[in-house]
């Protein structure tokens, strides 16, 4: 995952003491859980929010993050896992993971199909 999901609507059923960060954490674990995926792992960024929101500025921010750092980082984890495909969601509102995921996998599928 890329960002620690600190940002966005604050469900009203947290408990007490729970933070939106702690929430969107434990749905991710859940959710890789159901669908078989034994490892999530997170890149460390914070949530930037949504376009123009003053999140964006915050130090850390997926939004800021460098390109290469980022796309390292996921290229890095996706080798230690011996990973044989990703997946990457068009509707990502960070241009940071939109440019990252995507040169990335391009770049991947043509040199998939140029040893063909």
């Amino acid at each position: 995952m890329g960002t620690d999901g600190r940002h966005g609507e604050t469900p009203e059923d947290l408990a007490e003491g729970e933070s939106l960060q702690d929430r969107r954490k434990a749905e991710t674990e859940r959710s890789a859980e159901v669908l078989g995926v034994k490892k999530v792992h997170w890149l460390g960024y914070h949530d930037s929010g949504m376009t123009g929101w003053p999140q964006n500025k915050e130090p850390n921010s997926f939004i800021g993050a460098d390109v290469e750092t980022a796309a390292l980082a996921l290229a890095k984890i996706l080798h230690d896992e011996q990973a044989a495909w990703w997946l990457w969601s068009p509707r990502s509102h960070s241009s940071a993971s939109r440019r990252s995921s995507c040169g990335r996998y391009r770049n991947r599928q043509r040199t998939k199909h140029s040893r063909a």
